[in-house]
């Protein structure tokens, strides 16, 4: 999975309303989760009638962790404090998880979050990888 390296290089400061509690790294960000969007770019390019832009082994690879990793039979253990678009009983597949651990502690506010859009294109680009 691609990693989001959310290290601060020296000479850098972030912003006090934007610093984690530990003071490490900036807020709201994903780290070493899995995004169900991260090959968004690739769905993008099938829809321009381009093609493939990228190695098909990796899109397939992102794909089977995505639905591996991100899909919920039902919704009833996601703490969403943000927008709830899935609840209780229903499936859904949520922005970001991780299976590996490292989950920042504040991670990005959207992640327990269910988007049918994003959904759409993991669908439609698993069609497209068949």
């Amino acid at each position: 999975m691609p990693r989001q390296n959310i290290s601060v290089p020296d000479g850098m400061d972030v912003p006090e309303g934007l610093r984690s509690p530990q003071d490490l790294f900036p807020k709201y960000q994903y780290g070493k989760g899995c995004l169900s969007d991260q090959v968004l770019g690739q769905w993008l390019s099938h829809t321009a009638g381009l093609g493939y832009v990228l190695d098909t082994r990796r899109v397939r690879k992102a794909l089977q962790s995505i639905v591996k990793y991100n899909f919920r039979n039902d919704m009833r253990d996601v703490a969403n404090t943000q927008r709830v678009y899935a609840l209780n009983d229903e499936p859904g597949r949520v922005i970001v998880s991780w299976p590996k651990g490292g989950r920042p502690n504040l991670a990005t506010v959207y992640c327990d979050e269910v988007w049918t859009g994003i959904e759409y294109q993991v669908a439609a680009l698993q069609q497209a990888n068949r």
